[in-house]
């Protein structure tokens, strides 16, 4: 995580179903795996919602990033408040 702008990692199951997830911050200099500070994921969204649902999933819940799960509740990825931003103030194509 240090290697990179990621500042939450999601935890998942066998079945790539998103449990939870541990900040990088709380994980610098700890011992173990990771799971043992986790963060339930109570809120999902799926790639396939409009920006209008994630935001509002996203300010409902005070959250700055959820998990992006397919129609089975599986992970595909993640969505953050940053991502929005950065993708709203790129240049046109």
């Amino acid at each position: 995580m240090d290697g990179s702008e990621q500042r939450f990692l999601t935890i998942i199951d066998d079945k790539a179903t998103p449990l939870s997830d541990v900040s990088r911050k709380e994980i610098r200099n700890a011992s173990g795996t990771g799971i043992d500070k986790p963060h339930p994921a109570e809120v999902t969204t799926q790639a396939s919602d409009n920006l209008r649902v994630i935001l509002s999933k996203l300010y409902e819940h005070n959250l700055v990033w959820m998990p992006i799960v397919d129609d089975d509740n599986n992970y595909q990825g993640e969505i953050s408040q940053d991502d929005i931003a950065r993708h709203l103030s790129a240049p046109a194509l």
